[in-house]
């Protein structure tokens, strides 16, 4: 990217008529954006059996159906997923910091734990339906809605159930989310997708984080709402 670049983006793009042109993971395995502000763009085939880092202040966007089958971790900076099947077959995603941005549908492998620490998972676009393995707190962390649209989003965790909770003193918020019932987060099938202090963990906010709504409950079929 270049030690000065500050902004602008650098795409990697399939050409017209050939689809063979991928991206495959070498040893190391990294992406890094290193610079504070620039993204990279990749509509192009990430391959390999090796994992993915992300870090640096800047973004980076997998733009097509990828087919790396190691770990995902973002440390700094957004990750964003913009294509069905955009990170693989990874196992698992870890957000130690930064965010992981969600733009379409099935981005994520339905089997994929998340674990995320002081980071976001973000959501955005129109009637987005995303299934995911369980989620595991290791920090204070955050779910942000606001860019979503339409009538019909929803975020479906496996059973996440911990008796003791997640990591002690942890908080999940919810930002953004209005309860119109145009977005629901799941968390597995029933009403022992969490436990209580798991749920005890859990509030949700407007306006950014800055308004408390209320905290959480589950619902007999595993969807989350908030005592208003």
């Amino acid at each position: 990217m270049g030690e000065n670049a500050k902004s602008n983006t650098l795409k990697f793009e399939a050409l017209k008529g050939n689809g063979e042109l991928q991206i495959k993971l070498d040893a190391d395995g990294n992406f890094n954006v290193l610079n504070a502000g620039p993204t990279l763009d990749i509509s192009i085939v990430v391959t390999g059996d090796k994992s993915l880092t992300k870090t640096g202040e800047g973004t980076l966007i997998f733009g097509a159906g990828n087919t790396y089958t190691g770990a995902t971790t973002v440390k700094s900076g957004t990750l964003k997923a913009n294509a069905t099947n955009a990170l693989g077959t990874t196992k698992v995603i870890d957000v130690q910091g930064g965010s992981l941005l969600v733009a379409a549908s099935d981005t994520l492998n339905d089997k994929a734990d998340i674990l995320t620490g002081n980071a976001k998972l973000e959501m955005s676009g129109k009637d987005i339906t995303e299934y995911v393995g369980a989620l595991t707190l290791t920090g204070n962390s955050v779910i942000d809605v606001r860019e979503l649209q339409g009538t019909n989003n929803a975020l479906h965790f496996a059973s996440s159930f911990l008796e003791q909770g997640w990591a002690k003193n942890t908080s999940l918020s919810i930002w953004n989310w209005d309860f119109s019932g145009d977005t629901q987060i799941y968390f597995g099938s029933d009403a022992k997708g969490l436990s209580e202090i798991q749920l005890q963990q859990i509030s949700s906010y407007s306006d950014f984080g800055k308004s408390f709504i209320g905290n959480a409950f589950i619902q007999e079929d595993g969807e989350i709402s908030t005592i208003l």
